[in-house]
Protein backbone atom coordinates (compact mmCIF):
# COMPACT_ATOMS: atom_id res chain seq x y z
CA UNK A 1 0.00 0.00 0.00
CA UNK A 2 2.76 2.64 1.04
CA UNK A 3 4.54 1.37 -2.33
CA UNK A 4 1.42 2.04 -4.62
CA UNK A 5 1.10 5.52 -3.22
CA UNK A 6 4.80 5.87 -3.94
CA UNK A 7 4.45 5.64 -7.32
CA UNK A 8 1.01 7.01 -7.04
CA UNK A 9 2.31 10.07 -6.40
CA UNK A 10 4.98 9.93 -8.50
CA UNK A 11 7.27 11.89 -6.10
CA UNK A 12 9.93 9.03 -7.05
CA UNK A 13 10.01 10.14 -10.71
CA UNK A 14 12.33 13.61 -9.56
CA UNK A 15 14.90 11.57 -8.37
CA UNK A 16 15.34 9.38 -10.92
CA UNK A 17 14.79 11.81 -14.15
CA UNK A 18 17.56 14.12 -12.26
CA UNK A 19 19.76 10.75 -12.19
CA UNK A 20 19.41 9.54 -15.62
CA UNK A 21 19.55 12.86 -17.25
CA UNK A 22 23.44 13.87 -15.28
CA UNK A 23 24.25 10.76 -16.36
CA UNK A 24 23.39 11.20 -19.88
CA UNK A 25 24.68 14.96 -19.51
CA UNK A 26 28.23 12.91 -18.21
CA UNK A 27 28.63 10.79 -20.92
CA UNK A 28 27.11 12.60 -23.75
CA UNK A 29 30.59 13.55 -25.44
CA UNK A 30 31.13 9.94 -25.80
CA UNK A 31 35.37 9.92 -25.14
CA UNK A 32 34.70 9.45 -21.33
CA UNK A 33 37.32 7.72 -19.50
CA UNK A 34 35.48 4.47 -18.86
CA UNK A 35 36.83 4.41 -14.39
CA UNK A 36 36.72 7.85 -14.32
CA UNK A 37 33.19 8.33 -15.43
CA UNK A 38 31.84 5.44 -13.16
CA UNK A 39 33.54 7.37 -10.33
CA UNK A 40 31.49 10.17 -10.94
CA UNK A 41 28.25 8.07 -11.68
CA UNK A 42 28.70 6.35 -8.46
CA UNK A 43 29.02 9.69 -6.34
CA UNK A 44 26.19 11.09 -7.96
CA UNK A 45 23.80 7.71 -6.56
CA UNK A 46 24.18 8.71 -3.02
CA UNK A 47 22.43 12.11 -2.92
CA UNK A 48 19.90 10.49 -5.91
CA UNK A 49 19.38 7.05 -3.49
CA UNK A 50 18.55 9.58 -0.66
CA UNK A 51 16.41 11.79 -2.39
CA UNK A 52 14.57 8.75 -3.94
CA UNK A 53 14.02 7.22 -0.68
CA UNK A 54 12.74 10.39 1.27
CA UNK A 55 10.53 10.83 -1.54
CA UNK A 56 9.39 7.19 -0.84
CA UNK A 57 8.97 7.19 2.54
CA UNK A 58 7.40 10.24 3.01
CA UNK A 59 4.91 10.20 -0.45
CA UNK A 60 1.74 9.65 2.13
CA UNK A 61 0.71 12.45 4.83
CA UNK A 62 1.37 11.23 8.47
CA UNK A 63 -2.45 10.57 8.86
CA UNK A 64 -2.52 7.99 6.05
CA UNK A 65 0.57 6.39 6.54
CA UNK A 66 -0.68 5.38 10.13
CA UNK A 67 -3.57 3.61 8.48
CA UNK A 68 -1.09 2.30 5.79
CA UNK A 69 1.23 0.62 8.75
CA UNK A 70 -1.72 -0.62 10.55
CA UNK A 71 -2.69 -2.25 7.22
CA UNK A 72 0.84 -3.75 6.64
CA UNK A 73 1.60 -5.27 9.98
CA UNK A 74 3.39 -2.64 11.44
CA UNK A 75 5.87 0.17 10.97
CA UNK A 76 9.15 -1.50 10.76
CA UNK A 77 7.64 -3.99 7.93
CA UNK A 78 6.47 -0.94 6.08
CA UNK A 79 9.61 0.95 5.95
CA UNK A 80 11.58 -1.54 5.05
CA UNK A 81 9.80 -2.19 2.33
CA UNK A 82 9.63 0.60 1.23
CA UNK A 83 13.40 1.13 1.78
CA UNK A 84 14.18 -2.30 -0.17
CA UNK A 85 12.01 -0.82 -3.23
CA UNK A 86 13.38 2.58 -3.58
CA UNK A 87 17.19 0.33 -3.22
CA UNK A 88 15.44 -1.88 -6.23
CA UNK A 89 15.50 1.32 -8.03
CA UNK A 90 18.85 2.60 -7.13
CA UNK A 91 20.05 -1.29 -8.80
CA UNK A 92 18.83 -0.38 -11.65
CA UNK A 93 20.44 3.35 -11.92
CA UNK A 94 23.22 0.89 -11.49
CA UNK A 95 22.60 -0.59 -14.18
CA UNK A 96 22.34 3.01 -16.28
CA UNK A 97 25.53 4.12 -14.53
CA UNK A 98 27.57 1.57 -15.64
CA UNK A 99 26.20 0.44 -18.79
CA UNK A 100 26.78 4.13 -19.90
CA UNK A 101 30.14 3.96 -18.30
CA UNK A 102 31.12 0.86 -20.78
CA UNK A 103 29.68 2.75 -23.82
CA UNK A 104 31.22 6.15 -23.45
CA UNK A 105 34.63 4.48 -23.23
CA UNK A 106 35.83 3.57 -26.77
CA UNK A 107 38.94 2.12 -25.48
CA UNK A 108 36.91 -0.16 -23.39
CA UNK A 109 37.44 -3.37 -25.83
CA UNK A 110 41.31 -3.23 -25.34
CA UNK A 111 41.38 -2.91 -21.87
CA UNK A 112 43.18 -6.10 -19.90
CA UNK A 113 41.23 -5.27 -16.51
CA UNK A 114 37.45 -4.95 -18.04
CA UNK A 115 36.19 -7.46 -15.91
CA UNK A 116 37.54 -6.26 -12.47
CA UNK A 117 36.68 -2.79 -13.45
CA UNK A 118 33.13 -3.65 -13.97
CA UNK A 119 32.98 -5.64 -11.05
CA UNK A 120 34.16 -3.13 -9.21
CA UNK A 121 32.14 -0.53 -10.49
CA UNK A 122 28.84 -2.15 -9.44
CA UNK A 123 30.18 -2.70 -6.28
CA UNK A 124 31.02 0.75 -5.60
CA UNK A 125 27.62 2.01 -7.06
CA UNK A 126 25.90 -0.75 -4.60
CA UNK A 127 27.68 0.04 -1.27
CA UNK A 128 26.46 4.28 -2.63
CA UNK A 129 23.31 3.03 -3.22
CA UNK A 130 22.87 1.40 0.02
CA UNK A 131 24.42 4.72 1.74
CA UNK A 132 21.67 6.54 -0.36
CA UNK A 133 19.37 4.61 1.13
CA UNK A 134 20.05 4.60 4.87
CA UNK A 135 20.49 8.34 4.60
CA UNK A 136 17.32 8.70 2.80
CA UNK A 137 15.52 6.72 6.01
CA UNK A 138 17.69 8.81 8.31
CA UNK A 139 16.06 12.27 7.17
CA UNK A 140 12.50 11.27 6.58
CA UNK A 141 10.12 11.39 9.07
CA UNK A 142 9.40 11.29 11.79
CA UNK A 143 12.76 12.60 12.00
CA UNK A 144 12.63 15.55 10.14
CA UNK A 145 9.35 16.41 9.15
CA UNK A 146 9.96 19.44 6.15
CA UNK A 147 10.80 18.01 3.23
CA UNK A 148 13.47 21.20 2.29
CA UNK A 149 15.05 20.21 5.57
CA UNK A 150 15.86 16.61 4.73
CA UNK A 151 16.95 17.68 1.64
CA UNK A 152 19.37 20.01 3.42
CA UNK A 153 20.36 17.40 5.52
CA UNK A 154 20.57 15.18 2.63
CA UNK A 155 23.47 17.16 1.10
CA UNK A 156 24.77 17.79 4.23
CA UNK A 157 25.45 14.17 4.84
CA UNK A 158 26.55 13.62 1.40
CA UNK A 159 29.25 16.19 1.63
CA UNK A 160 30.18 15.03 5.10
CA UNK A 161 30.48 11.68 3.35
CA UNK A 162 33.20 12.85 1.18
CA UNK A 163 35.14 14.53 3.56
CA UNK A 164 35.20 12.34 6.54
CA UNK A 165 38.30 9.58 6.58
CA UNK A 166 36.68 5.95 6.68
CA UNK A 167 33.33 7.03 5.50
CA UNK A 168 31.37 4.48 2.64
CA UNK A 169 32.12 6.81 -0.22
CA UNK A 170 35.73 7.66 0.52
CA UNK A 171 36.52 4.07 0.29
CA UNK A 172 34.68 3.08 -2.25
CA UNK A 173 36.81 6.54 -4.15
CA UNK A 174 39.97 4.90 -2.88
CA UNK A 175 38.71 1.14 -4.35
CA UNK A 176 38.11 3.03 -7.52
CA UNK A 177 40.84 4.73 -8.15
CA UNK A 178 43.51 1.68 -6.26
CA UNK A 179 44.57 3.44 -3.61
CA UNK A 180 42.61 1.33 -1.20
CA UNK A 181 44.77 -0.88 1.12
CA UNK A 182 42.42 -2.89 3.12
CA UNK A 183 40.52 -4.01 0.57
CA UNK A 184 36.76 -3.27 0.20
CA UNK A 185 35.58 -5.08 3.34
CA UNK A 186 36.79 -2.02 5.29
CA UNK A 187 33.72 0.01 3.60
CA UNK A 188 31.29 -2.60 3.77
CA UNK A 189 31.67 -2.99 7.03
CA UNK A 190 31.51 0.86 7.64
CA UNK A 191 28.94 1.04 5.49
CA UNK A 192 27.11 -1.68 7.65
CA UNK A 193 27.51 0.39 10.66
CA UNK A 194 25.69 3.31 9.00
CA UNK A 195 22.74 1.22 7.86
CA UNK A 196 22.56 -0.50 11.03
CA UNK A 197 21.95 3.05 12.75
Amino acid sequence: MALRASLGHQRWLVPVLAFVLLIAILYGSGRAAFQTTGIIGALLLVPAGAWLTLAAVNSEDPGQSAVTNVNGRGVLRVRLFVLLAAFIVCCGLTAISVGASIVSDTEFGTRQDRLSVIGLLIVAHLIDAVLGVAIGALVARPVIERTGFALLAVMLFFVLSLVVPGSPVRETLGLLLGNLHNGPWGAIGILGLIAAV
